[in-house]
């Protein structure tokens, strides 16, 4: 039994030390170091590979030539080792700076977010409290604002005036002829209000006669207002046009539009329509006023 132990381990180290025994898996090991050559492996893989190699080397009888072949191929996984560490290092480091950057990116856009929030709370703030100031006030006040206006842009000629003054005072016009029109549709609400209460508390009592004079003095009433505001209002717009013909005059070329010549009619000749007051467009014309004085400033 012995004999046949001793023959077979005989026979062994004479088939592990043939070359048909180790081309096998030498040309496994060339095919896969030529494989993960072009596609690299995770980390460890290589090192797997070299555990593999190791044992073979280790349990077999090896010729000089076998040894340099298995000796190749450990050195060339190592190699592939190496390069498969510094990808994987490589790669996290490109994944952690493009996570700070979207981090930083949606960081910056809810300060953004957050900025802008704070600003349309503001403006909207300003607008309400600034409507508050406008109710409080009254048409008298309105006129001595429009008054000042008109003494200050009547005390140097317009062609003198620094381009910062001239944009200052067309802000000031503009918000004249806004105070206008929230200070007019305050007052024609509080009409109607009044009359639509006084409908509701004598509808039992009253005739259809009754009802019928009481929307003509409803009428006559608010459309009294409407010509009140509406002379106030053209004195402001005539202080407008004068602001912003000398503003669009001053425009060099590339910073002028369309506007600048369409709205030129309206605040040289402001007209109510049949049933719309020009007075409702105030706010819109303004509001380019305001545009107008920044393009002046910022060319």
């Amino acid at each position: 039994m012995r004999r046949r132990i001793d023959l077979f381990a005989i026979k062994a180290r004479e088939i592990s030390s043939s070359h048909w025994f180790h081309f096998p898996f030498v040309l496994c090991f060339v095919c896969v170091c030529g494989y993960w050559c072009f596609y690299l492996p995770v980390p460890n893989k290589a090192v797997l590979a070299i555990g593999v190699v190791a044992v073979i080397m280790t349990l077999t009888d090896m010729h000089p030539m076998h040894k340099a072949a298995w000796l190749v191929i450990v050195f060339f996984l190592a190699f592939i080792e190496n390069r498969a560490i510094n990808k994987d290092r490589a790669d996290f480091a490109a994944a952690e700076a493009c996570r700070r950057q979207e981090e930083r990116q949606q960081f910056s856009r809810i300060a953004d977010n957050i900025g802008i929030a704070i600003k349309e709370g503001m403006e909207h703030f300003d607008k309400t409290m600034r409507q508050f100031a406008v109710q409080n006030s009254s048409l008298f006040q309105l006129r001595q604002q429009n008054k000042r206006l008109a003494q200050q842009i009547s005390d140097m000629p317009l062609s003198t005036m620094l381009s910062k003054d001239l944009a200052d005072h067309a802000h000031e016009a503009a918000k004249q002829m806004e105070d206008l029109l929230q200070r007019y549709i305050y007052e024609d609400n509080q009409i109607a209000n009044e009359y639509e209460d006084y409908r509701i508390d004598h509808a039992a009592t009253m005739t259809s006669q009754q009802i019928s004079n009481l929307r003509k003095q409803e009428t006559k009433k608010r459309t009294h207002l409407r010509m009140v505001y509406e002379v106030e209002a053209k004195k402001a717009i005539a202080i407008a046009t004068r602001l912003r013909a000398e503003m669009v005059k001053r425009l060099v070329p590339s910073n002028r539009i369309p506007d600048d010549t369409s709205r030129a009619n309206w605040f040289e000749h402001p007209i109510s329509g049949k049933t719309v007051s020009f007075l409702y467009n105030l706010a819109e014309n303004a509001n380019y006023l305001t545009n107008l004085a920044q393009r002046l400033i910022s060319q």
